[in-house]
């Protein structure tokens, strides 16, 4: 017995889309800018004297704040692309075996966290 099909049916997804392919992408390039914003941190910290550079006298003692504030960009952008991504993965999630994607979830709560530090300590 074959089955009827009218044409105002929708097809059924047999692969992936493009959407939720791009889902992966949105968290890879956000904990990618991440680990940049953790760089810039490093390098816009204070300088600490040591072994190395004893003798040195212009020490930097004071964060670098004009590079720090990359750093707040660089976080707004991640935790704009953890919402874009997140957002998607509940419109794409329909299946039985579809599944959140944590790592949108905890680039977003990091990201959030590193904005608040930014606006309640600098």
């Amino acid at each position: 017995m074959t089955a009827y099909r009218d044409e105002k049916t929708p097809k059924r997804r047999t692969k992936t889309d493009i959407w939720f392919k791009s889902v992966k992408w949105f968290a890879v390039i956000g904990w990618l800018l991440v680990f940049i914003a953790i760089f810039i941190t490093s390098i816009a910290k204070p300088e600490n004297k040591n072994y190395f550079n004893k003798f040195t006298m212009n020490l930097r003692t004071s964060w670098d704040m004009e590079l720090f504030r990359y750093f707040f960009y660089l976080m707004i952008l991640g935790c704009c692309i953890s919402v874009v991504g997140f957002v998607i993965n509940i419109k794409r999630h329909r299946r039985k075996n579809d599944e959140y994607h944590i790592s949108l979830i905890l680039l977003g709560l990091t990201s959030s966290f590193g904005i608040a530090i930014y606006l309640f300590f600098f």
